[in-house]
């Protein structure tokens, strides 16, 4: 859109940022009006709300990874656990037999 010298959206229910380009920049304002909460730096338009939440979707998103992860390390370790015991016990009675077999 770096070419685009003349720009008209209007009435077309848009919402969100506009483009940062010299056909916005220069755009009159008919030529944007008629869409939902356009916003942007454009002459006679709100400038865009900065989010907040953009730390606590950060946080979610933190959650949301380390969760899962810690469970599958969790459950790896219960299942190695079980498979070392299970090993051991079948080398223990392996060992009780052999020694009463040849005694």
């Amino acid at each position: 859109m770096h070419g685009l010298s003349v720009i008209d959206i209007s009435d077309n229910q848009l919402q969100g940022p506009v483009p940062n380009s010299t056909a916005f920049r220069n755009a009159p304002v008919e030529a944007l009006e008629g869409n939902k909460e356009l916003c942007g730096g454009v002459k006679g338009m709100q400038p865009c709300k900065v989010f907040s939440s953009h730390k606590q979707n950060s946080g979610a998103k933190w959650f949301a990874i380390v969760f899962p992860v810690l469970g599958a390390v969790f459950v790896s370790m219960a299942l190695i656990a079980i498979f070392i015991l299970r090993k051991r016990k079948s080398d223990d009675e392996h060992i009780i037999h052999t020694y009463f077999t040849i005694n």
